[in-house]
């Protein structure tokens, strides 16, 4: 349940900071939020989310610098997703190696939380994502 709600909650944030990073003119916020939600959510669910599990257990069997150990996996992921997932659009290659900073980050804050509220959490960034799916869908069309 933690992976998948760090999972929501990094690809909505970082999708909402990279559209505001990358938009020039205020007009094509939408047209940019919609290109770059998809962009960082495909390279979450099909690197982070999965490679999580490996990860997770690769570093359980470590004593000293988890975190960091953990950090620098999700840094090499990050730099494989660039290499093998945009090499055509180079200039939004550097929202992998970002992304896979950040998620690291958030998981471990995501692991605090107690078990009873985490349901409720994904729930939430769920309603969330598709709220906000949808309103990137409206302002498209």
């Amino acid at each position: 349940m933690s992976k998948l709600l760090a999972t929501l909650i990094c690809g909505n944030l970082t999708a909402i900071i990279f559209a505001i990073y990358f938009t020039k003119d205020p007009n094509m916020f939408w047209i940019n939020l919609y290109g770059i939600y998809y962009v960082v959510f495909l390279g979450l669910f099909l690197l982070a989310f999965p490679f999580s599990f490996l990860i997770e257990k690769m570093v359980r069997k470590l004593d000293i610098g988890r975190f960091f150990i953990k950090v620098g996996l999700y840094i090499f992921l990050g730099i494989i997703a660039m290499v093998l997932l945009f090499p055509i659009i180079l200039h939004w290659s550097s929202m992998a190696i970002i992304v896979a900073i950040v998620f690291p980050f958030i998981l471990h804050m995501v692991e605090k939380i107690p078990e009873k509220y985490k349901r409720m959490a994904v729930i939430i960034w769920v309603i969330f994502s598709i709220v906000l799916f949808a309103l990137i869908y409206y302002r498209m069309g």
